[in-house]
């Protein structure tokens, strides 16, 4: 997996008048509209949620590897998701 090249955590919801503001490091990062958009404070926190979601994503990916390197072959389907998913986030995919 390669660095993940994004504004560093935390990140924070701010409500605003017409959206809510994910901001992080100083910078708004993004903003989710009030109007036309049915759940706009639970995606707003889902977005907020995005850097420590990967830092866990990729804890687990440790302790999976870690699972399977001691005979838990259980474990690699679901480490073959989660690597599917942290590529998709880091951009590899």
């Amino acid at each position: 997996m390669k660095n993940s090249t994004f504004t560093k955590g935390p990140w924070t919801v701010k409500p605003r008048r017409d959206d809510y503001s994910i901001e992080g490091d100083g910078e708004r990062i993004a903003s989710v509209d009030n109007w036309e958009n049915a759940y706009p404070k639970a995606n707003a926190r889902l977005i907020a949620a995005a850097p420590e979601l990967l830092a866990q994503c990729k804890f687990l990916e440790k302790v999976l590897t870690e699972a399977i390197m001691s005979g838990d072959s259980g474990a690699d389907l679901e480490l073959d998701q989660l690597r599917a998913v942290l590529a998709k986030v880091e951009g590899e995919k």
